[in-house]
């Protein structure tokens, strides 16, 4: 709204006319200005739609990424389990060989 009425009065300010003329010049504009929005909204919402296909498309691999990420992290914490189990053995056993 801001954007259409700054148009409307750069357009008056620079227009010097007076009387029906300048009527038929800012319904002129007017009509100027409305196809422009038209073109934008189109453009807007093409850019919205393409984005959301996008989006749709890679969302299954997005999701499979996810999945073999958790499956990773699972493996990954049970070796590190794993790990800590056999440096307290060692520790276990490095204790028992000084005591004895």
């Amino acid at each position: 709204k801001k954007w259409v009425n700054a148009q409307i009065a750069s357009f008056e300010a620079s227009s010097s006319s007076a009387g029906p003329d300048k009527a038929s010049s800012v319904d002129e504009r007017l009509g100027t200005l409305a196809v422009r929005l038209q073109l934008l909204n189109q453009q807007a919402s093409k850019g919205i739609d393409d984005a959301a296909s996008r989006l749709l498309a890679e969302l299954p691999g997005a999701a499979g990424d996810i999945a073999t990420v958790g499956q990773d992290a699972s493996l990954l914490a049970h070796q590190v389990a794993g790990v800590v189990d056999r440096v307290s053995e060692v520790e276990r056993s490095g204790q028992q060989t000084v005591a004895a």
